[in-house]
């Protein structure tokens, strides 16, 4: 009677042990998606006919266009010099001002146009490109 509850008890234990088996183990694990590293995406540089052209006519020339007050502004060769002086008055300089500022350009504005400000710093640090 021994030998058959022994025999019992770890034909018992067999079965338990292959029963718990976990889901994980029998049930493939589902495929991961493939992780794609793709390099970043090159920054356009600003350019005067795309970016600071557009500025300059709605913002500067009225003013300061040819035969005008200087700086003129109706030229890619006008700003650029206008943007290298070397007196510290440049275009940029003007419109970083406070618009309280007796020196803030444009002239009339009720308020500093950041984003232009913004486009001019990029377009001096990306070369003063023209194209």
């Amino acid at each position: 009677m021994k030998k058959i509850i022994l025999s019992v008890s770890v034909l018992v234990v067999l079965i338990t042990a292959c029963a718990k088996k976990s889901i994980e183990e029998i049930a493939p694990e589902p495929a991961k998606a493939p992780v794609v590293v793709t390099p970043n995406a090159p920054v356009a540089k600003t350019t005067y006919d795309t970016d600071i052209k557009p500025i300059m006519n709605a913002q500067c020339v009225s003013c300061h266009g040819a035969n005008a007050q200087y700086p003129d502004c109706s030229t890619y060769t006008a700003v650029k010099a206008a943007m290298d002086a070397a007196n510290g008055a440049t275009i940029l300089s003007r419109m970083s001002l406070a618009t309280s500022d007796g020196g803030f350009m444009p002239k009339g504005a009720g308020s500093k146009v950041q984003a232009d400000v913004d486009k001019i710093t990029k377009w001096q640090t990306d070369g003063l490109l023209e194209k």
